[in-house]
């Protein structure tokens, strides 16, 4: 049911109450109340233009068994994570047997320069999870999301998955199937991607005209 219950099976499945986990300061507030709920200890990691300091992850003073980040489009910044940081960041993981928990949400809408890969994509170590939605690229009542996981994450993560709840609703799930197969998915989101360019123009000008100072 989107990306809220892949965050809790993360920090259920992956991490034990107590354990550290890196987080970007400030922090999507969905990720941060599943990390709670878990008992996990939050180590919030100070974010600039780039995002998350990465280098940060290498000083801390004690390890943690996981980082979340939300590389292409930080919450609430907005800023993107530079490529040499997602490396370092992949590169933490390896040293540390540590696990990315890479929340991906609305990086179909890019619109500056060409986007750059996921940290998923970048891994060869299989140490990160790969977390995305349709709820915010197609409509909020469109509760589906999806994880991509190392493979010996996936079954332990679907028992678990099953344990909650079973699955998701069959119908909107065959429905969004088929949906993408039909190619309407790829060209609503360049559909869109124009209009909310559009807007962002005009909201950019709005800010300059009015709230320059």
């Amino acid at each position: 049911t989107s990306s809220q219950q892949a965050l809790a099976l993360c920090a259920t499945v992956l991490l034990d109450a107590g354990d550290r986990i890196f987080i970007e300061d400030p922090v999507y507030h969905g990720a941060r109340k599943a990390f709670d709920a878990a008992g996990l200890a939050c180590v919030p990691v100070p974010l600039d233009d780039q995002g998350m300091q990465v280098a940060r992850l290498h000083d801390a003073a004690s390890p943690a068994r996981a980082v979340f980040l939300t590389p292409s489009h930080q919450f609430p910044t907005g800023a993107t994570l530079a490529l040499d940081r997602r490396l370092a960041v992949i590169e933490w993981a390896r040293q540390n047997q540590a696990w990315i928990i890479e929340d991906d949400y609305d990086s179909e809408f890019h619109y500056a320069g060409k986007p750059t890969a996921c940290v998923q994509g970048l891994d060869p170590y299989d140490r990160t999870i790969y977390i995305g939605t349709f709820t915010k690229s197609l409509f909020p009542g469109l509760r589906i999301g999806y994880v991509v996981l190392p493979p010996e994450l996936v079954a332990p993560m679907t028992v678990a998955r099953t344990l909650l709840d079973g699955h998701s609703a069959s119908i909107p799930q065959l429905t969004l199937a088929r949906f993408i197969e039909g190619g309407h998915f790829g060209a609503y989101v360049r559909a869109m991607r124009g209009v909310y360019a559009d807007r962002l123009d005009v909201l950019a000008g709005l800010v300059r005209a009015h709230l320059a100072d």
